[in-house]
């Protein structure tokens, strides 16, 4: 767990303790910074122009720009940083593809289909334990043969895969510091890489796993920026993992085995691949009426949350990363009956299977997506679902949506409690889902989902209906 990114851009060299006022034009990397044991996590940002990258300070909100989008700032520079107010960074020029309803073109900065190549490197310290927690054989098969890559062939339905390569150890020449872990710059990085003749542009992505009994959680990239190494530019997403004693060891379900060491490797690489974190939405004795509370990392279904209960992303995720393709996708624009079939069962050829179904709204400035649903079983990842401990019957779940459609990217979705009480979240969100003759009413944007007409281990019917307002 850091805030520190060490910068990949080609040095330049700063006056110290001066202040000046700077107009830029450039890109901006985000960068999720995981704090698992807290429940917390916030951003930081890096700026690139023109080869040099900065460290840059927004103030007065969050930033919501894609990589690949080039945006001009006025602000004060000093030494290596740059702050700005929001309001005066601009877009110049948006060279994104346009990924409104799942557009099947690919771009270079999000891009999660088909075989995503990954350099591993495995680093620890003058101040690690010994000995070390794993060969590099066993990562290799771990990433690439074993668990993640199951783990993520099954989520996006075989249409992502893992390669790659894997480094022997490298020790760095200075103890472990939890605010700046390892980065290209680190000398023997970067040596390892000139010495062996590697080509950044072979890979897609950079995974560094760090062993110190210090490193627990992670960060990453939330998808692809520019890298500078060797005064050339490389496209790359960067994620880095701890492999503490106590994350290898300690489970985090008891049906499917799967560490926390494991969650962190899925759960950062979900990030470079281009998503946020699944959260909860509690407003207590109601589902969405009220005094509501936003639960970073508390939806307990999904890797990108807490994942207690199950492990499969949320179907927003899925279609987002376009794993759930748009034949699978039911727009809902009218009221009526609709149709899912459970998000852990194989993509069908032809449109007869959909795995998320999207209520849009129109409005003054265009369509809103203010829920997704989707139906979960226990399948596979997800056979926690039917544990002894669990009061979960099938259903609906229902996820708030925080974005407009045309910005997918940076959106994160809030998963409701449709039979709310007065148990902690935890427990009141183990029966969750939307079931039998339930319905979830929203007066506000004049919503009713519900009631379920017909469910099977496969597939669930159920009515949406826009009201009267």
């Amino acid at each position: 767990m850091f805030g520190f990114l060490h910068s990949e851009a080609k040095s330049a060299v700063f006056l110290e303790n001066t202040e000046s006022s700077v107009n830029m034009t450039g890109k901006v990397k985000t960068i999720h910074i995981d704090k698992f044991d807290r429940k917390e996590s916030h951003y930081t940002y890096k700026f690139i122009s023109d080869g040099v990258e900065y460290d840059f300070n927004p103030t007065k909100g969050n930033m919501n720009f894609s990589p690949d989008v080039e945006v001009s700032i006025q602000g004060i520079l000093s030494g290596n940083s740059i702050t700005a107010d929001v309001k005066n960074i601009k877009e110049v020029q948006n060279n994104s593809l346009n990924i409104e309803n799942n557009a099947e073109a690919k771009s270079p900065y999000w891009d999660a289909l088909g075989e995503q190549k990954i350099l591993v490197f495995l680093v620890d310290f003058l101040n690690s334990t010994n000995p070390k927690p794993f060969v590099k054989r066993e990562v290799e098969s771990m990433l690439f043969k074993g668990k993640q890559q199951d783990f993520f062939k099954e989520q996006s339905y075989s249409r992502m895969w893992l390669s790659g390569t894997v480094t022997p150890w490298i020790t760095l020449n200075r103890n472990f510091n939890d605010n700046n872990w390892v980065s290209l710059e680190d000398k023997k990085i970067r040596n390892y890489i000139v010495k062996n003749n590697i080509n950044l542009a072979d890979y897609e992505r950079i995974l560094f796993i760090v062993d110190h009994p210090s490193a627990t959680g992670g960060n990453s990239y939330v998808g692809k920026g520019d890298v500078y190494f060797e005064g050339k530019t490389y496209i790359l997403s960067q994620s880095w993992a701890g492999s503490s004693a106590s994350g290898r060891s300690i489970q985090i379900q008891e049906t499917v085995p799967f560490s926390y060491f494991d969650y962190t490797i899925s759960h950062e690489l979900g990030h470079a691949f281009g998503v946020m974190h699944a959260n909860g939405y509690d407003c207590g004795m109601s589902s969405i009426e009220g005094v509501c509370e936003h639960l970073e990392y508390e939806n307990y279904y999904d890797t990108m949350g807490y994942p207690e209960f199950s492990l499969h992303f949320n179907a927003f995720y899925k279609e987002l990363l376009k794993w759930i393709p748009l034949r699978a996708v039911e727009e809902i624009r009218v009221s009526g009956k609709y149709e899912l079939t459970a998000l852990e069962t194989p993509l069908a050829p032809d449109a007869s299977s959909k795995k998320i179904a999207k209520i849009f709204l129109s409005g003054p400035d265009g369509e809103t997506l203010p829920y997704a649903l989707e139906f979960r079983k226990s399948i596979g990842l997800d056979k926690e679902i039917a544990s002894p401990d669990m009061d979960l019957k099938g259903g609906l779940f229902i996820h708030k949506i925080n974005a407009h459609p045309k910005k997918y990217h940076f959106s994160y979705p809030e998963i409701i409690d449709t039979t709310p009480s007065i148990k902690v979240w935890f427990d009141d969100i183990r029966d969750g889902s939307l079931r039998k003759d339930n319905v979830f009413i929203d007066k506000e944007k004049g919503i009713k989902i519900g009631p379920i007409i017909f469910e099977d281990g496969k597939r669930v019917e159920f009515i949406v209906e826009y009201l009267d307002l």
